[in-house]
C-alpha cells in the first residue's frame, strides 16, 4: 500500500542531498519492534523509510491495535500529524529493523517547492483513506475483500499481484478476525473466484452458465 513516494516529495528540486542539509534532517535507526512514534507524542518532523518498513497502528480503548498500513521504502510517514502540529491518533511502530530519515516540518515549510509537493502527497493520501473506508463499508467480510483485492488489481494493473500485508495485517486492515477471514478466503478459492499462495492473490474470471 502506497502512502507516499519522496519522488513527489522532491518533484523539482535538482538538489535534494543540499536542501535536506539545509533543512536540518537526521537519520535515526530503530530495531524490529520498537516504538518510533507514540500515540499522543507532539509530532515536529515527518520520517522518510529509507530501509525497511513501519507500521501504523490504531489503538482502541480496549487496547486491540487495529492496522491503517504500512510504509515501505522510499515512502513517507506521519506528514499530516506534523503538518497540523496535533498529537498522534497512531503508534508508529518498526515492522522489521529500519532506517528512517526525518524531515522538520517548520523548515520544509519555508520551502515553497517542497512545501507544494508535501500538499500533494497529503492529497494522495486522503484518496488513499477514501478507499479504504469504501472498503470498510461494505456489509461483509466477503464484500471487504473483494473490494480490497479489486482495487489491488486496478492499482497494480494486473489480476495477479502481491499484497504487503499477512494474514494477521489483512484481517486488522479490513477490521475483522483472522479466523474469519481464513475461512473466507479459503471459501472464495473453493468456489473458483480467486486463487492464492501467501500474500500473492488473482483474481480468476468467473465463467457465466
Amino acid at each position: 500500500m502506497i502512502l507516499s513516494n519522496t519522488k513527489t516529495l522532491f518533484d523539482g528540486i535538482d538538489d535534494s542531498d543540499g536542501l535536506m542539509e539545509r533543512l536540518g534532517c537526521h537519520e535515526s535507526s530503530y530495531r524490529k519492534g520498537e516504538t518510533i512514534i507514540e500515540k499522543g507524542d507532539g509530532i515536529s518532523s515527518f520520517g522518510e523509510v529509507l530501509e525497511g518498513t513501519v507500521s501504523i497502528i490504531r489503538y482502541d480503548y480496549d487496547g486491540h491495535g487495529n492496522l491503517v498500513s504500512n510504509a515501505y521504502e522510499t515512502e513517507l510517514f506521519a506528514e499530516a500529524f506534523s503538518f497540523v502540529s496535533v498529537p498522534s491518533p497512531v503508534t508508529i511502530t518498526a515492522k522489521t529493523d529500519c532506517r528512517i530519515m526525518w524531515f522538520p516540518i517548520e523548515n520544509v515549510k519555508k520551502e515553497n517547492r517542497l512545501l507544494a509537493n508535501l500538499v500533494t502527497i497529503l492529497a494522495n493520501r486522503n484518496l488513499y483513506l477514501t478507499k479504504r473506508i469504501e472498503h470498510l463499508s461494505q456489509r461483509t467480510i466477503r464484500e471487504k475483500v473483494l473490494s480490497y483485492l479489486g482495487d489491488e488489481s486496478a492499482r497494480q494493473g494486473s489480476t495477479s499481484f502481491q499484497i504487503g500485508l499477512d494474514r494477521q495485517e489483512m484481517a486488522d486492515f479490513l477490521a475483522t478476525d483472522r479466523s474469519a477471514l481464513s475461512l473466507v478466503l479459503m471459501k472464495m478459492k473453493k468456489e473458483g473466484l480467486i486463487d492464492y499462495k501467501r500474500n500473492r492473490f488473482t483474481l480468476l474470471e468467473q465463467k457465466e452458465d
